[in-house]
């Protein structure tokens, strides 16, 4: 497997957070912490979803520490759970289309 328990440090590291803060934010032991830190242990598949999210570590980034820890990695970076009004069902999209506003002009390089 690969170093996906470095990337979990370097994701809270870019949050600015001590591994203390974050076990205090997730209601993780700081020992528990270290250990996924440094590849002794790895949470249980559904944990280290709830950390990513917690993180809020983008999709794809985090599909890469899923897939490097050897769980199964999202299958869209838009889960409907996340993202609940990204998509559209064919009869909404044209009421939806109708609210965005468009661009005040549309270039033609004809």
């Amino acid at each position: 497997m690969a170093a996906w328990n470095l990337r979990l440090r370097e994701e809270r590291q870019r949050l600015g957070l001590t591994r203390p803060a974050l076990g205090a934010l997730l209601g993780v032991p700081v020992e528990t912490l270290r250990r996924w830190e440094d590849g002794t242990r790895r949470p249980p598949e559904e944990r280290l979803r709830f950390v990513l999210d917690a993180m809020k570590v983008v999709g794809a980034t985090a599909n890469e520490i899923l897939r490097d820890a050897g769980y199964q990695p999202l299958p869209t970076l838009f889960p409907n759970w996340q993202y609940p009004h990204y998509f559209f069902a064919a009869s909404e999209l044209p009421a939806a289309v109708e609210r965005v506003p468009w661009p005040e002009f549309v270039l033609d390089n004809n």
